[in-house]
């Protein structure tokens, strides 16, 4: 089911119709758009901290890979 620029299930449509919006002062359309606005303006924001995730655990995995049979030393 599309809904504005992004598709969605029927089960979740119907959900958020039937179920999320019942006795909230939200109308569906006005729904949808803000999904759709939030949507479009955190997917950059988000490949860019999924970006930065895949470069720390690379980082972390090496370093653990390197000091394998080491001690861990902890200061505090």
């Amino acid at each position: 089911m599309i809904k504005f620029s992004i598709s969605v299930s029927k089960n979740l449509a119907d959900f958020v119709k039937n179920e999320l919006l019942a006795g909230l002062d939200v109308n569906e359309k006005d729904f949808w758009d803000g999904f759709d606005k939030s949507i479009n303006e955190l997917a950059p924001i988000n490949k860019k901290l999924l970006e930065v995730r895949e470069t720390l655990q690379s980082e972390i995995d090496l370093w653990l890979k390197k000091n394998r049979n080491g001690e861990i030393k902890r200061s505090l």
